[in-house]
Parts: C-alpha cells; sequence; structure tokens
C-alpha cells in the first residue's frame, strides 16, 4: 500500500530543492594564454565542492550552471585565483584584486568588501615590515595589536551586517585569523544558526578550545613523527624526561621559521647546547620531508628534529601558524607558549638561572 503522506513528503522536498537552486554564469580573464587548454574551477570555501569548471581559452573562460544554494566560492585557474559570492547572477571575475568585477548586488557588496579588506590588509604588511626592520620581531605583535584591532573590528561589523548572505562567511574567516582564541570564543557566542553551521566554524572552534586547553600550567600533548633516520619519533621521547625542552614547530618553506631559527635558536644552542638541563627540539610540521632535511642541512641545525609530523602538532596544540614555539618543564607541563625572539632568551634564562 502506497504512504501518501510519506510520498507527498518526498515531492515537497524535491520541490523545497528545486526552489532554492538557481542558475549562475561566470566569466573571467587570466590575462595570459599560458594557460589555455587548461580548465578554471569554482569551488565553494568551506566544503571544497567542486560546483562547475569550464576551459581556457584565448586567455578566457565562461561557466553557467545550477547551484543548489548561495554561497562564498572561489575560482581557481591555475595559480590565480579569485574569490566571489555564487549567487543567481551573471558575474565577471577580476583576478587583479581577487573579487567580482560585476555582478548581482550581493557581488558587489562583496567586492567593495574585499577593496576595504584588501586596503586593511596592504596596511598591516608594510607597518609589520616597517616594525620588523625598525624593532625586530619580538616588538612586532604589541605594534601591531591595534591595527588588528581595527581589522577584527570591521570584520565584526561586516558580519553583523550581512546576516543573510555569505559576505558575512568570508569577514568570519579573516576575523578568525586575526584573533586569538578568546577573542574567537567571545564571537562565537553571538554567531547566528547559519554560520555556526559552517564546517570552518565548527574545525576552528574546535582547534580554538584546543588552543585555550593548551596553555602553560598544562601538561604536554604527544606527537609522532620521524626522526632524520626513519625512525619513528615521538615528542614523548624528549619533553617530560627531566629537561627543559624548548620545542620548534617550524617548516622549511616557513620563511620566518628559518629567520628564527637562524637570528635566536642558533645563538641559544650555541650558548646553552651543552647544558644538561635544556634541550632544543625542533618538528617539522606541515612538510615534505625531503624539503625539511634540505633546509636543516642549510641553516645549519645541531639539534634534534622530528619530520613528517603533518598537520598534528597544529591539532594537538591547536595553532594555526607557524614558527610556534613553547617552552617544557623537566615534567612536560608547559612553561611557555607563543614565545618569540627575546621572549625565547628570557624564557629559558629565566628557568636556568
Amino acid at each position: 500500500m502506497i504512504n501518501h503522506r510519506h510520498s507527498i513528503s518526498i515531492v515537497l522536498f524535491f520541490i523545497g530543492l528545486y526552489a532554492s537552486a538557481f542558475k549562475y554564469t561566470v566569466s573571467g580573464d587570466v590575462h595570459t594564454t599560458e594557460l589555455d587548454g587548461q580548465k578554471a574551477y569554482l569551488m565553494l570555501n568551506d566544503t571544497n565542492q567542486l560546483i562547475d569548471s569550464a576551459e581556457i581559452t584565448d586567455g578566457r573562460f565562461t561557466m553557467s550552471g545550477n547551484a543548489p544554494s548561495e554561497g562564498w566560492a572561489r575560482i581557481d585557474a591555475g595559480r590565480e585565483s579569485a574569490l566571489m559570492i555564487l549567487s543567481p547572477s551573471v558575474m565577471e571575475i577580476d583576478f587583479t584584486n581577487h573579487a567580482p568585477l560585476s555582478g548581482d548586488s550581493v557581488n558587489m557588496a562583496y567586492r567593495r568588501h574585499r577593496m576595504n579588506q584588501n586596503a586593511l590588509e596592504n596596511v598591516g604588511r608594510e607597518l609589520r615590515r616597517y616594525y620588523l626592520v625598525e624593532e625586530g620581531e619580538s616588538k612586532v605583535r604589541e605594534k601591531m595589536e591595534p591595527i588588528l584591532s581595527s581589522y577584527r573590528d570591521y570584520m565584526k561589523m561586516t558580519i553583523q551586517a550581512n546576516p543573510d548572505n555569505a559576505i558575512a562567511e568570508s569577514a568570519l574567516r579573516a576575523y578568525a585569523m586575526a584573533s586569538s582564541p578568546e577573542q574567537w570564543k567571545e564571537l562565537y557566542s553571538e554567531l547566528p544558526p547559519k554560520l555556526l553551521g559552517l564546517q570552518f566554524t565548527r574545525k576552528w572552534d574546535k582547534k580554538m578550545s584546543t588552543a585555550l586547553r593548551m596553555r602553560p600550567g598544562c601538561m604536554f600533548a604527544d606527537v609522532e613523527g620521524k626522526s632524520v633516520d626513519g625512525a619513528v619519533s615521538r615528542l614523548s621521547d624528549y619533553v617530560g624526561r627531566g629537561r627543559y625542552v624548548l620545542v620548534d614547530f617550524w617548516a622549511s618553506w616557513c620563511m620566518p621559521c628559518r629567520a628564527e631559527g637562524r637570528e635566536t635558536l642558533v645563538p641559544l644552542y650555541e650558548k646553552y647546547g651543552g647544558d644538561e638541563r635544556f634541550e632544543i627540539l625542533g618538528v617539522a610540521t606541515w612538510d615534505d620531508p625531503a624539503r625539511t632535511l634540505k633546509a636543516i642541512a642549510s641553516e645549519g641545525y645541531k639539534w634534534p628534529q622530528i619530520i613528517d609530523a603533518g598537520m598534528t602538532p597544529m591539532d594537538a596544540y591547536g595553532f594555526d601558524g607557524i614558527p610556534m614555539i613553547m617552552l617544557f618543564a623537566p615534567d612536560g607541563t608547559m612553561v611557555a607558549r607563543e614565545i618569540r625572539g627575546e621572549g625565547i632568551w628570557k624564557a629559558v634564562e629565566n628557568d636556568l638561572k
């Protein structure tokens, strides 16, 4: 016997899907014919779901199709990329500014937002470069905080002004990258259901919750990788074994990591490398093992290294950027976290005096 109520529910479900779907057209100029024959890809940022693709011809592409719902999206074409709002619109993409060039009112509002964001980030980069030269790495964070505070305020305002469209999704991610765990938690408590439901929001909140838990005074979390000889190696092989251990989470591709190694860790090792109370340990994070080994040799690092740890350290300690440098006590409890430059020297010398 047919369950008519069940059948009606199925029909209404598909009608709902059809009603929420829409047609779109996206075009763009990649400013080169070198990508001819390759494809441009339309992806949703939150899930990395592939929505559409089109072949590039004479430096241009056009794709049209049906999308299930609006979302913050990107176009990838070779090394070129641009951001947009996937919406019922005909859109032209601006790869120079990584934003829509034309489209509906939502995309034009997003373009204005991207221009403002680009301007704020450019100012931040220039000021950081200036402070780095004039003040040194140890003072950069202190000097940059007023700039970051203004940046967060702008992103929070953008989220509040766009509760019903995907512009808020873009601003949320920018806010997250510029916030401390405490600042993130404050905003998180105010987010609407639409933003709370994003994969990014769930993953980032988990990371920030871990960061709040893994603070000075807590016991270390173990991480596994390989030694430079290829044997299994763990953080617990070094931490919690009667020495102070300075752990440097780094990568060969991270220029600030390499600079911190040369300017701080090498001199620190030269002074305390023979002290039985102290050890430096490098943990290559999110890096190719062959490139890690090449960098170790190039930089002349003489302290032990755990390589090929992947992104496990980021999950274990709740951080997203490197270098991330922590100091652990002889019993394995964390003494200091996120220390750089002079802060590293002070933390170590304070415990070894």
